[in-house]
Order: C-alpha cells, then sequence, then structure tokens
C-alpha cells in the first residue's frame, strides 16, 4: 500500500513537472519571439533613415575629393547648387521610402 502511494505521488509528480517544463519552454519561445520582433522593427527603421541619408553621404563623397576640374568647385553659387541637389535628392529617396511605406501597410 506504501509503494503504491509513493508511485502514484511520483506519477503525480512528473505530470506537474512536465507540464511546468512545457510551460516555461512556452515562455521562453514567447520572449525570443517578442525580442525579434523587436530587434526586426530597429533595423527596418535604420534601413529607412539610411536609404534617406546614403544620397547626400555619396555627394558629400563626390565633392569632397578635391578633383582639379569641377566646374561647380568654381561657380559663384556651386555651394548653393550643391546644398539645393542635396536636399532635392534627399527629397526624392524620403519620398519613395514614404510611398513605399505607405503601400506596405495593411
Amino acid at each position: 500500500h506504501y509503494k503504491f502511494d509513493m508511485q502514484n505521488n511520483f506519477d503525480e509528480f512528473l505530470r506537474k513537472a512536465r507540464t511546468q517544463i512545457k510551460l516555461c519552454d512556452s515562455l521562453v519561445a514567447e520572449y525570443d519571439r517578442k525580442s525579434k520582433d523587436q530587434v526586426n522593427s530597429v533595423l527596418n527603421y535604420l534601413t529607412m533613415v539610411m536609404f534617406v541619408i546614403l544620397p547626400m553621404q555619396i555627394l558629400t563623397g563626390l565633392y569632397g575629393m578635391n578633383f582639379k576640374h569641377m566646374p561647380e568647385l568654381e561657380w559663384q553659387y556651386g555651394y548653393h547648387y550643391f546644398f539645393t541637389l542635396a536636399a532635392c535628392v534627399t527629397a526624392l529617396t524620403a519620398g519613395v521610402v514614404l510611398c513605399v511605406y505607405q503601400a506596405s501597410l495593411p
């Protein structure tokens, strides 16, 4: 009789332990999913920011190379030309990002 009670208590303990292990596994999976979603949203934001900033960065790199034969550098309004061009290209890419983002929303 004593041995039978111990066996039943042990079986019940094992069932409860397995239930707790399954619960812990589901909690860990949920935490992993939420943390991956958060990292994914941060990466999406950084990608959009980089997509907007990259054209101006390319223009700055090009005009910062100090070539001898760049007529824009000799113009009276050469810097105004550069900043207008950079602002237009940045606005254009920002508009494209906004349109793509709006189209991807449900």
